[in-house]
């Protein structure tokens, strides 16, 4: 069995990348297309999670409505 080191897992650069922009926005870094960005990326993510908010309020809705 092979361990991966933490350091090279996909998962903790990721978690780098969020840290790194963390900082560079409350230390004011950031440039106009970054922020730009990131507030699609926040946009999105906002979106994504009221669609899913939604679909489970109509599943519910129609599995009372149909007694299931």
């Amino acid at each position: 069995m092979t361990l991966v080191r933490s350091h090279n897992h996909p998962l903790s650069d990721a978690v780098r990348h969020h840290w790194m922009w963390m900082v560079r926005r409350l230390r004011g870094d950031l440039t106009g297309p970054e922020v730009r960005e990131m507030l699609v990326v926040a946009m999105g993510r906002a979106v994504a999670l009221l669609f899913g908010l939604a679909l489970f309020y109509f599943i519910g809705v129609f599995a009372v409505l149909f007694n299931l």
